[in-house]
């Protein structure tokens, strides 16, 4: 599967906010669809290309990112970060609650914002040098 068809999938969603369903639900769908596309194509890279090749495998998101944010290498730190905060976002979303201080009180620019996000996050797993 190609993962990108996800972050295609939260632009359609997004764009739609106004005729395909209510606005908040479209974009909460759209953090959501956008953080597994980024989440799963920062996993395949870390699999398939990075040394020691561990696999993270179901439920362990956080040690994914870790690994990024932990990670010697700026611009993984920063793929890392930017993770943590999608995921925030995205159990906010898709569950309506969330033990930090997470808040959306504007959906349509927190959406954006995060599609934004995400499209950087995976051009810069493209480019990342093999470790």
């Amino acid at each position: 599967m190609d993962w990108n068809d996800y972050l295609k999938i939260a632009k359609e969603v997004y764009s739609k906010r106004n005729s395909l369903a209510s606005e908040e639900a479209c974009c909460r769908s759209a953090i959501s669809r956008a953080y597994y596309a980024a989440y799963n194509i920062a996993e395949i890279r870390q699999r398939t290309k990075e040394k020691g090749n561990k696999p993270f495998g179901q439920g362990t998101h956080k040690n994914l990112i870790n690994y990024y944010k932990h990670h010697q290498d700026i611009k993984r730190k920063k793929i890392g970060t930017t993770l943590d905060r999608i995921l925030d976002l995205r159990n906010f979303c898709d569950y309506d609650s969330f033990p930090g201080n997470v808040s959306i009180s504007d959906y349509p620019a927190q959406a954006g914002n995060t599609l934004r996000e995400t499209e950087q996050l995976i051009a810069m797993v493209a480019v990342l040098k093999p470790r």
